[in-house]
């Protein structure tokens, strides 16, 4: 149950995106075989990831959580992990006492920029971001299209499922 941050680039220019990657990043071949249809065949696809997923780099519109709320949201994650009362106790006692991670919706704006970056290397590069689960398909609901530069420069408050295309 994870997001992942899938980027597709002309086939001929996948090699260079990948030697490029920035550290802490993993590019590798989409662990879910359906999103390459998706793209057009002259596209490599790749999932871009930090840590085995993208969620991290990515942050659905959502309305604000307070304290209640991220409380009980990281209770029920840490119980279906199967922890015991004072495990769970402990990682919620440490979780609330780091400061609230950065705001952002849609792209992280470091992903942002580094797709923007790659974009103006290979001249496009497309987007899509979905939420995996056991019943996860792919409906693309709809294309968005952005300059590399207003990417950069504004991020983009992505909505999951849009096929985004960055053009250098």
């Amino acid at each position: 149950m994870c997001y992942l941050l899938t980027i597709a680039v002309p086939r001929d220019a996948a090699e260079q995106v990948v030697r490029n990657a920035r550290r802490g990043f993993m590019l590798g071949k989409p662990g879910y075989q359906l999103v390459e249809a998706v793209f057009p065949p002259d596209f490599e696809s790749f999932d871009l990831t930090s840590g085995c997923c993208s969620c991290g780099m990515y942050n659905p519109r959502r309305e604000a959580v307070d304290a209640r709320s991220r409380r009980d949201h990281l209770r029920a994650k840490y119980e279906k992990r199967g922890w015991s009362e004072a495990k769970i106790r402990r990682a919620i006692e440490q979780a609330m006492s780091k400061p609230e991670p950065e705001t952002f919706v849609g792209l992280r704006p470091d992903i942002a920029r580094t797709l923007a970056g790659w974009a103006r290397v290979v001249g496009e590069i497309g987007v899509l971001v979905h939420f995996y689960d056991e019943e996860s398909r792919i409906v693309v609901r709809g294309t968005q299209r952005i300059a590399a530069d207003r990417l950069e420069t504004t991020g983009c408050e992505l909505d999951e499922d849009i096929l985004l295309w960055v053009e250098g």
